[in-house]
């Protein structure tokens, strides 16, 4: 069966309108040809997430709203490292959000528009993608910025990849430097290369370091090497040592 469209909500047509005309736009005044400006793909998501803010809302509210969609998504295309581009910045963080997570409504539109304007900084400076961001923010809203930079630098300086961080904190948020600190000081004292840990650790954040150890005497007492744990256990955490004990039986005897 074909799927249906998903039709664009009352309220939210100027809102389509405008990123649609957006390129169109951009092109006219900046004197660049249109394939050099990133076209935006409005998803399904977007207008399913529109419907379900606009309830309750007055024009007013509606129109603050989609201001704030708006500008988002339009700063976010402009630091786009490909010509298609699409609404995710706004539905990986505000679709489907938890009970901690910042609403978009959180602070007056001036307010909101600098936040946003200071992360797309934060990205220009230290290059890096906002999906990295928003992957780690998913359904948590906005970052706060000063956090933001605090990791970035932490990253930076520690010469380890942002991405390595974003996918053990998939939508887990900004974790904590100092805890960061450790872990690093950890992986430099055993020998172990940080990304094999935190492949292992994928959306489950931050390991304990004493659950390391546990880990790592396993693996030498046992003339295991750690990457083959690590690579085994990508996104499942850290196993426990007495199920390796009977998978490596297991595997010792032939069953």
């Amino acid at each position: 069966m074909e799927k249906q469209p998903v039709e664009v909500p009352e309220g939210a047509e100027t809102l389509v309108r405008n990123l649609e005309r957006r390129q169109r736009l951009l092109s006219r005044i900046s004197g660049k040809e249109e394939i050099e400006i990133p076209e935006i793909k409005i998803k399904d998501t977007l207008l399913r997430f529109l419907e379900r803010e606009y309830e309750g809302l007055s024009e007013e509210e509606k129109g603050d709203l989609n201001s704030r969609v708006f500008m988002l998504i339009n700063r976010a295309a402009s630091i786009a490292k490909t010509n298609k581009q699409d609404t995710s910045p706004v539905t990986a963080i505000y679709a489907h959000q938890r009970r901690d997570a910042r609403p978009i409504d959180e602070d007056t539109y001036q307010t909101y528009k600098q936040e946003v304007k200071e992360i797309i900084n934060l990205c220009r400076e230290y290059n890096i993608s906002l999906k990295s961001i928003t992957g780690m923010q998913n359904g948590l809203g906005l970052p706060e910025t000063a956090k933001l930079d605090t990791l970035l630098a932490w990253c930076k300086a520690n010469s380890v990849d942002l991405k390595s961080i974003t996918g053990m904190q998939a939508g887990l948020g900004l974790p904590e430097t100092a805890k960061l600190d450790t872990l690093l000081a950890w992986c430099k004292a055993n020998s172990v290369d940080l990304k094999s840990i935190t492949g292992m650790q994928a959306g489950l954040g931050l390991p304990e370091t004493a659950k390391l150890d546990t880990l790592l005497a396993w693996c030498k007492a046992n003339s295991v090497d750690l990457k083959s744990i690590t690579g085994m256990q990508a996104g499942l955490g850290l196993p426990e040592t007495a199920k390796l004990d009977t998978y490596l039986f297991s595997r010792n005897s032939g069953i």
